[in-house]
């Protein structure tokens, strides 16, 4: 309890919304005199400060490859794909037992609109895999950096798009899109 000094933690802000909260609490109730300080953005932002030293302690949604880094994997989660209920493809999906959430072709989509994250962020990265295994080059409504922007919008049937499993049941939307795996076997990371 004695225990004085400064954390800096490097935590995507979706990410961080949901996880501070249920973890900074515990910590401070165990080193009330620990200063936390929160350094928010993207995943390759959090690397960054941790390499720079910035940061002493980074959450992110990959493993680290540096050399002077340590990592330690927290748990695995699938990469879906979210499409407004009204979404006549919905029923195209089927039920398949090796995945979690009702399988649907992503090549079905080709003619959909995509809210899609920017390169630099891990789903962003994650979806330009996807679109190159299944040969095709998507259409772009729109690219985000908010996961709850790009949710809400595929909530209006704006179009589709990408979001981590643990992100859904921290999202509250008046009409929440369905969600599905896609890929042999489904994308998780």
């Amino acid at each position: 309890k004695n225990n004085k000094g400064r954390l800096n933690i490097a935590v995507p802000s979706t990410r961080g919304s949901y996880m501070i909260p249920d973890t900074l609490p515990i910590f401070k109730s165990k080193y009330p005199n620990v200063e936390v300080n929160l350094i928010e953005g993207s995943s390759a932002n959090a690397e960054k400060a941790l390499i720079s030293g910035d940061a002493d302690l980074a959450v992110f949604n990959y493993p680290i490859k540096h050399p002077e880094l340590e990592s330690k994997t927290l748990g695995k989660e699938e990469l879906t794909l979210a499409m407004s209920s009204d979404n006549p493809l919905c029923k195209s999906s089927v039920k398949k037992n090796e995945h979690k959430y009702p399988w649907i072709d992503i090549n079905s989509l080709k003619n959909e609109n995509f809210i899609l994250h920017f390169p630099y962020q891990r789903t962003g990265q994650m979806s330009e895999k996807i679109f190159k295994k299944a040969g095709f080059k998507p259409n772009v409504a729109l690219r985000t950096k908010s996961i709850e922007c790009a949710l809400r919008l595929t909530s209006y049937n704006f179009g589709v798009c990408f979001v981590s499993e643990n992100h859904l049941k921290h999202m509250y939307l008046a009409n929440p899109p369905k969600y599905f795996s896609v890929g042999s076997p489904s994308t998780n990371f």
